[in-house]
């Protein structure tokens, strides 16, 4: 009896206890602004790519898409710099027309040195976005510019790609951005595409190698367990279908995570990259999955 009535007593104190916690966290919420009154929900595209790169001696001008949901009225919507590097110039508004769910707004820079990243994030000015809104897309965007040269890094660059059984094999180039972490293959395995890779990380498969992140070219792919890219035509808009061999692809995907695991990698001292391909279709409607595409190269040519 005397353990039973200690327990409950004990019981009553928590109870007690989380009861005050609940009633201080109750006193503590503060709700959050509601959105404008009328709001016209303006929000930047989803589509917009954050990263620009531009050649020397090109025009430093970046398009930004913005969308709205009340469309009736025409609207010069503010844009608000939080954080813009000088060299960037962000225009003051940008304009809707009447009856226009879409808006470009241009964003320029002058006097950058090459191969330097410069940043910016912009917002919409808070009377025009509505924070609950379910859109695709933000009220803010966050982005980097940058001028570089492609330069040939290295000729002779050995490809090879095993699926369904045979051995395919090219010969390409590899080129990186200025003094940039940044290189892309040329034509990667047959596809007329070529695709930039971005070295990250320490690999698990040793001190030499880095983690490969994919960019241009590509879309990607996350079902949570695997992370990675579908091979896909920017400048068509549409995922490339071309022969190796005897087979014709229908798409690819290329793998640069499995759970925890990095499956796409490079060594610069080794002169060597695997990337994963976590599977192929075919237009036969055959398909195949979980084998690499193997690089090398012999030295580096840089230009």
């Amino acid at each position: 009896m005397k353990k039973k009535t200690i327990f409950n007593i004990m019981l009553a104190a928590m109870a007690t206890t989380f009861a005050a916690c609940d009633d201080k966290a109750d006193s503590d919420y503060v709700p959050g602004e509601p959105a404008p009154e009328n709001c016209m929900t303006v929000y930047f595209d989803a589509d917009n790519t954050p990263e620009s790169v531009f050649e020397e001696g090109q025009t430093v001008a970046k398009e930004i898409t913005l969308t709205r949901k009340v469309t009736a009225e025409a609207a010069e919507v503010p844009i608000v710099c939080r954080r813009v590097d000088p060299q960037i110039k962000v225009p003051a508004a940008v304009t809707f027309e009447a009856g226009q769910a879409t808006a470009t707004l241009v964003i320029t820079a002058e006097g950058m040195e090459p191969s330097r990243i410069y940043n910016y994030e912009i917002s919409v000015d808070s009377r025009f976005a509505d924070p609950y809104a379910d859109v695709r897309g933000s009220s803010v965007f966050s982005g980097s510019m940058v001028v570089a040269t492609w330069n040939t890094y290295a000729t002779n660059v050995s490809m090879k790609w095993t699926t369904l059984g045979v051995t395919n094999t090219w010969t390409t180039t590899m080129e990186r951005l200025g003094t940039l972490e940044r290189y892309r293959i040329k034509n990667f395995i047959g596809s007329g595409l070529d695709l930039e890779l971005i070295p990250g990380g320490d690999s698990s498969y040793g001190k030499t190698y880095k983690v490969l992140d994919f960019a241009k070219n590509v879309e990607a792919y996350d079902d949570g367990t695997v992370k990675g890219y579908y091979l896909y035509d920017a400048a068509k808009g549409d995922y490339p279908v071309w022969k190796v061999g005897d087979i014709e692809v229908a798409d690819i995907c290329l793998m640069t995570y499995y759970g925890s695991s990095d499956y796409s990698y490079i060594s610069f001292k080794e002169r060597y990259a695997v990337i994963g391909v976590y599977f192929t279709d075919y237009t036969d409607e055959t398909y195949d999955y979980y084998n690499y595409v193997y690089l090398q190269w012999e030295s580096e040519s840089e230009e």
